[in-house]
């Protein structure tokens, strides 16, 4: 089960970090920031794209090699799980996201929920 799930993630995170470098601008203009200068496409380039494609190979280490299950675990629990507090505690400030980055809030939830039951398991077995 955490094979899976680690593979899982993996190929979503390493998709995403993709897709994040060779369409920059266009996200940027979907999420209402167009007009973006180098240096804030260099920052989303970086932090969305290049920390999902650290991410990505973390989780791929983590399904090949056991003994890299638990951090790859950890780390999808306190950044899925930062990102999803984040989003639920800016709600006052903001209001309702768009319909896709609410999707991303209940991903990144449900993936930290996940990876904690799984470190748990992992845990109990020890």
């Amino acid at each position: 089960m955490v094979r899976l799930f680690l593979a899982v993630n993996t190929i979503l995170f390493l998709g995403f970090g993709v897709h994040v470098f060779l369409h920059t601008p266009t996200i940027a203009e979907n999420l209402g920031i167009g007009g973006v200068n180098t240096d804030g496409l260099y920052e989303l380039r970086s932090n969305y794209g290049g920390v999902s494609l650290g991410a990505g190979l973390l989780c791929l280490l983590g399904a090949i090699r056991a003994q890299l299950q638990r951090p790859a675990l950890f780390f999808l629990l306190t950044y899925t799980g930062g990102y999803a507090l984040g989003r639920l505690l800016a709600l006052p400030y903001d209001g309702l996201p768009s319909a896709a980055l609410i999707a991303y809030g209940v991903f990144e939830a449900v993936t930290a929920t996940i990876a904690f039951f799984l470190l748990r398991r992992l845990a109990s077995t020890a």
